[in-house]
């Protein structure tokens, strides 16, 4: 029995032990401190970082030395650790050993093996015999291309990547005034790039690939999608032929959204709003409304001209452009929340009202009027209409007619909201009417 334990226990003891993970590392960075070298180990997608602190450097060397082995303690810095790129989150080493070293055709290699506190295990190679050597020039067809502005700053990004080799040639553009975007079928030049913002090429962590002359063009379809064809030539001389294509962007009300509605509309008359001016010259007002009474709320995000000073009236297209002049449009929900801007209905939770079910707005327009009254004509992800109507009664004005005895009603006539009161009608700002 005792022995059949022990074989028990060691099995068990054998199960809890993981494996270690063996990780190929595409890249890596060099930083070199007074003190001492850190080494960075970044994986394939570059969702972690391996970072390696040696101490046990010579005054004034620029690299650790080669076919030395440095473990945690020896050589090798306590605080070494991993990084999660995307969140930050680290854990440090409990073991660790490190070692650079170059092959016969004197190309790099690093070996490291690493434990954490949590108990994970890796072993990680660098090989830079087995990295493709950088093109000189040539012609390729990016898999993917972004592009993204800031409107704020007058500019507009392009980037164009290839998966293999993998590069990226990023170019930065001055916007016109008035201008969203780059015009379709213009030639731009190295001329027309932002001085503010470096128009680079990157392979790996080799030098990066500066321009010297530049010819780029977008062409855009009637359905939006739109092709771009680059040419660059590089400092060194190196012609490189890009080109890439975007597919039209999908109908909003076709990419239905989590959690929002799909079985009905939503109408609904605020009659109480003031919406939060306190970052409008900073271009961004919000309007966040609560109506209690009937259980319904409403998030509209303006995008407004930086230095305004009050909502200007007119019509407020919804779309995720962020320009000056829109409504911001959902695009669902995230981890941090709601993304604006949305209608919904309001439940309790824990003495507290949270939303509930949601309807997205995706498309349709905001019209700021001269009154101070707001429309919103809108759709979500499924198709539904949301109409809202925000009058500009303040809740003051509705409180001092109730004060009366009899009771309060608040009704919409020829687009406007009046207040009765028994046999008498007042206006939203409280004068009587009749």
């Amino acid at each position: 029995m005792k022995k059949m334990l022990s074989l028990l226990a060691g099995v068990l003891f054998a199960l809890s032990v993981s494996a270690a993970t063996e990780v190929h590392v595409p890249m890596y960075r060099v930083t070199v401190g007074s003190s001492n070298i850190t080494y960075q180990l970044l994986n394939d997608d570059m969702t972690r970082m391996f970072v390696f602190v040696v101490d046990s450097i010579s005054a004034g060397a620029t690299d650790v030395e080669f076919g030395r082995t440095y473990t945690l303690g020896k050589g090798l810095n306590q605080y070494s650790y991993w990084l999660e790129q995307s969140t930050y989150s680290y854990s440090l080493f409990t073991a660790a050993s490190f070692k650079v070293s170059k092959n016969e055709a004197g190309k790099v290699r690093i070996d490291a093996q690493a434990k954490d506190q949590n108990g994970d295990e890796w072993i990680l190679l660098y090989d830079e015999a087995a990295i493709p050597e950088m093109p000189k020039g040539g012609t390729f067809v990016a898999d993917t291309v972004t592009t993204q502005s800031d409107f704020d700053l007058g500019v507009v990004q392009y980037a164009l990547e290839t998966e293999n080799p993998p590069f990226a040639f990023v170019f930065n553009f001055k916007l016109q005034d008035g201008k969203k975007d780059l015009e379709s079928g213009v030639t731009y030049t190295e001329r027309d790039l932002h001085d503010s913002f470096e128009s680079v090429g990157y392979y790996y962590y080799a030098p990066d690939i500066h321009y010297t002359s530049l010819e780029f063009k977008k062409t855009v379809a009637e359905d939006e999608s739109y092709t771009i064809v680059a040419t660059v030539v590089d400092e060194d001389g190196n012609t490189w032929h890009l080109s890439g294509s975007q597919a039209a962007p999908p109908d909003p009300t076709q990419a239905h959204l989590e959690y929002d509605t799909q079985s009905e509309d939503f109408d609904h008359t605020f009659t109480s709003f003031r919406p939060d001016m306190s970052n409008i010259a900073s271009g961004s007002v919000v309007l966040q409304v609560t109506d209690t009474e009937n259980m319904l709320g409403a998030y509209i995000h303006f995008w407004t001209i930086e230095g305004a000073e009050s909502l200007t009236p007119g019509v407020y297209p919804i779309e995720s452009s962020k320009y000056p002049g829109t409504v911001n449009a959902s695009e669902g929900v995230t981890s941090q929340g709601v993304t604006p801007s949305i209608a919904y209905t309001l439940a309790e939770s824990n003495g507290q009202l949270l939303p509930n079910r949601l309807w997205m707005l995706v498309t349709g327009t905001v019209t700021v009027r001269e009154d101070g009254s707001i429309e919103v004509n809108a759709l979500n992800s499924y198709g539904r209409t949301v109409h809202l109507l925000f009058s500009n009664a303040s809740e003051e004005d509705v409180e001092n007619v109730r004060a009366g005895e009899n009771k309060v009603l608040k009704v919409l006539q020829n687009g406007q909201v009046v207040i009765i009161q028994g046999n008498r009608k007042f206006s939203i700002l409280g004068n009587r009417s009749y």
